[in-house]
């Protein structure tokens, strides 16, 4: 949202050339200095801001976690 790719309301212009890509998965090895994820932002100032917000949604730890469900359930009527 920050870098423009999504709208607070209806009327908000959506930017296509913005976002995040290339998300590391849950559990997988990463290097030191490696990338997490990859920002496309029209500013360095806003890649910055989203590059920050990235890493704090992270944890590197050096025991990968449990593997998670693929489908974590299934709602039927």
């Amino acid at each position: 949202m920050g870098l423009g790719g999504g709208r607070r309301r209806a009327a908000d212009a959506i930017d296509f050339a913005v976002g995040l890509s290339g998300f590391v998965a849950q559990g997988e090895s990463v290097k030191s200095g490696g990338p997490l994820a990859f920002v496309h932002a029209r500013s360095q100032a806003a890649a910055e801001v989203a590059a920050t917000a990235v890493r704090s949604a992270i944890t590197i730890v050096e025991v990968p976690p449990d593997a998670k469900p693929v489908v974590y359930k299934t709602v039927r009527e």
